[in-house]
């Protein structure tokens, strides 16, 4: 979620979203008071944090930066909150009511799950800024040994710009 949030954000503002982060204490622990920035404390940029699973700064962006529509639309570009193949359960992403809930979201604390098909896809879309749905047949054979076509796979779906795909995968 931290990389979706960081998406969502240089996406929207990539000169907000390169600020420095200032956060106080543990990066991992988030309270309510946690998702503004303390006057003092600690500074890292946004390469840093999410080098670092730096809690603190992920929600303040995904509070100050990204906010929740923008959010919830970018988790739903990725593909997370659909069954990313058949027989793989949709994600389950909430909605959530007061900015610490959106911060929780934001940094992966809480209000999201996935498959592991959907963190696969997310390290492709960085790879490629393509979601690629997945292919499971290789080929079909009748009972006498014919092969038969295969139905047509669908296009992948362009999710991040090369450039964004490149500085994401550079942090």
């Amino acid at each position: 979620v931290k990389v979706i949030t960081a998406a969502a954000a240089l996406a929207a503002d990539a000169d907000a979203a390169r600020l420095p982060c200032r956060f106080s204490g543990s990066p991992y622990r988030l309270t309510p008071s946690r998702i503004d920035p303390p006057r003092g404390g600690n500074v890292v940029s946004l390469q840093q944090a999410l080098a670092t699973s730096n809690n603190q700064c992920l929600a303040q962006l995904a509070v100050h930066s990204v906010g929740i529509e923008t959010l919830l639309r970018t988790i739903s570009r990725f593909g997370w909150m659909h069954e990313p193949a058949p027989g793989h359960a949709a994600g389950i992403v909430d909605d959530p009511n007061d900015r610490f809930g959106v911060g929780k979201l934001g940094c992966g604390l809480s209000g999201c799950s996935i498959t592991p098909l959907h963190a696969a896809q997310l390290a492709g879309a960085l790879a490629f800024g393509e979601v690629v749905e997945p292919r499971w047949i290789d080929r079909i054979v009748d009972a006498s040994g014919r092969e038969l076509t295969l139905p047509a796979v669908a296009p992948p779906r362009k999710v991040l710009s090369p450039e964004l795909a490149g500085e994401l995968r550079h942090m």
